[in-house]
């Protein structure tokens, strides 16, 4: 059974933004560039064209990379953030 934040479809809107179906129906426009912060992502920051060579991998329900990155479909989803962006933005609040 697909999970309600399964990626099912992603199409390239240019640069780093892709269109997202999940499983639960929903779409969302998600800009990436913000999520990739070095380490296993750099490929991805270093070249459009690698981090367009994604699949949406069934077994995991997310996107996936040649170099085995991915980000957890519930954050794409839009109903999490990674743990370093909420710590950013309490530092901006204080």
């Amino acid at each position: 059974m697909t999970s309600p934040w399964a990626i099912t479809k992603a199409e390239s809107r240019g640069g780093y933004v892709l269109f997202l179906t999940f499983g639960d129906g929903t779409t969302r426009e998600v800009d990436f560039k913000p999520f990739f912060r070095g380490g296993i992502f750099q490929p991805m920051l270093d070249s459009v064209d690698y981090f367009l060579s994604y699949v949406v991998d069934e077994d995991s329900e997310t996107l996936v990379w040649p170099n085995g990155a991915d980000i957890a479909p519930d954050m794409l989803h839009g109903d999490y953030q990674p743990a370093w962006m909420e710590e950013e933005q309490k530092k901006r609040a204080v």
